[in-house]
């Protein structure tokens, strides 16, 4: 071998060795912040959980013998967002007090407590100014969820753009309104995308954010009290269990209400959200069964104000329902595709309103141990990014409709499970009190 030969193959060889040796370093580096104490914590974060956990994947065409795809009407909560102002604020003061404390009492720490050195490095990274913005999460998130979409129903969702074959509208929110602008470069690409024209966006849209409008459902339901009595009976039946094993896991009683034990278990979600691959300090804090009650915490809260607990919070969604009979019984083809990017509020009621995973027993407090299997679960029927669609396919001379919960296939109420579509006559005729939405005086005090 030539001297030069020798020198080249050294240089890589050398060079070979020090991408190994840092591709290892980088995995100790994740291995090290991946510090939870069980392994299925992140089925637990409510509506905080990132879409990318239970998300389908399988993103072949979606053929039915016989039938062709002409619409669809599709319903997206925006992607993972930052925290509300309240709870940053919160974060830096009361969550950056219990992290000193945390840090200057480490030695009293239970020793099967991990990550201890990761609250050394820990701090609430969002500005009050981007409270509920967009995260980089949720981009992706749009993002792919377009293109599995556009590859399952190629007819309907084209690569090429026209404001006639397409109908974009989000709320007044940053979150929505950069939710849509990145689903739209999931089926166009960024420079087709910053070309889509939307509507005005509303306050209190009639159809994307209903709730607003409906003055009883605000004033009986959201503002009053009673509404989150068995949330409250959680508390007090659960409460004092979880902050004396919260404590005993820090070995000393640093806390002291179930306040303290909620924002850990928020921002333990939140960061599981951010961070594909690392692992929240916060969620190291928690057991398994503490992660469950304060999952159904968050399930009795959405199932009383959004979902089956009272009749008006789902009853009121019907103006959300003539919008989508109205799109599908248009004669006119276009647009082929209305597409609204809206919130966990709106999706949770329609979710209700078409009789989707309604259980046996209503959720209490007692209840709590019975229904370990509900499907009420907002850590999978509400997470950011969910998303709810209908597709109006032609069978022949007749139509009929198909239904996506999370990119699969399910059944509202009184849709036959034998079959794949659900004739659209029968759909409406199960719905016949939504078609004649008495909105205005159902939200009437």
């Amino acid at each position: 071998m030539y001297f030069w030969q020798y020198r080249r193959c050294k240089e890589r060889c050398s060079l070979y060795l020090l991408q190994i040796f840092v591709y290892y370093s980088l995995i100790v580096l994740i291995k090290t912040d991946n510090c939870n104490i069980f392994p299925e914590y992140n089925l637990y974060l409510g509506t905080k959980t990132p879409y990318r956990l239970i998300a389908n994947l399988s993103d072949h065409k979606i053929e039915v013998k016989g039938c062709t795809p002409l619409k669809i009407w599709y319903l997206i909560r925006h992607g993972t967002r930052n925290p509300g102002a309240g709870f940053i604020n919160k974060a830096n003061q009361r969550l950056s007090h219990i992290r000193d404390q945390i840090i200057q009492n480490k030695h009293l720490l239970n020793k099967t407590t991990k990550c201890i050195n990761g609250f050394d490095k820990w701090h609430m990274d969002v500005k009050e100014l981007e409270a509920k913005n967009l995260r980089l999460e949720g981009e992706d998130e749009m993002v792919l969820l377009a293109e599995r979409m556009q590859k399952r129903f190629p007819e309907i969702l084209s690569h090429i753009y026209s404001n006639t074959s397409y109908f974009f509208k989000y709320t007044k929110t940053q979150r929505t309104k950069a939710s849509a602008s990145c689903f739209t470069k999931g089926l166009f690409g960024k420079f087709v995308s910053r070309d889509i024209w939307y509507p005005e966006s509303l306050e209190k849209d009639p159809v994307l954010r209903f709730y607003k409008l409906c003055t009883k459902w605000q004033t009986t339901i959201k503002k009053r009290p009673e509404t989150l009595k068995e949330r409250e009976l959680l508390k007090q039946k659960y409460g004092k269990q979880i902050i004396e094993s919260l404590n005993k896991t820090l070995g000393f009683g640093l806390l002291t209400t179930m306040e303290d034990v909620h924002l850990i278990y928020t921002m333990c979600s939140f960061e599981t959200a951010w961070q594909k691959r690392k692992e929240s300090v916060w969620c190291s804090l928690l057991d398994k069964e503490t992660f469950k009650v304060l999952e159904y915490y968050e399930d009795l809260k959405y199932y009383w104000i959004d979902g089956y607990g009272n009749s008006l919070n789902h009853n009121q969604a019907c103006v959300a329902f003539q919008d989508l009979i109205n799109f599908f019984e248009n004669e006119d083809p276009y647009p082929k595709a209305k597409i609204y990017f809206t919130h966990s509020g709106t999706l949770l009621k329609m979710i209700a309103h078409f009789g989707l995973y309604k259980d046996v027993l209503p959720l209490t407090h007692k209840n709590f141990q019975k229904i370990s299997n509900r499907q009420w679960k907002v850590s999978k029927i509400d997470a950011f990014g969910t998303n709810l669609a209908l597709v109006l396919y032609r069978c022949e001379d007749q139509l009929k409709v198909l239904t996506l919960h999370q990119e699969r296939i399910v059944y509202p109420l009184g849709c036959p499970r034998e079959h794949l579509l659900c004739n659209l006559n029968d759909f409406k005729k199960n719905f016949k009190h939504s078609i004649n939405c008495q909105f205005d005086k159902m939200c009437s005090l």
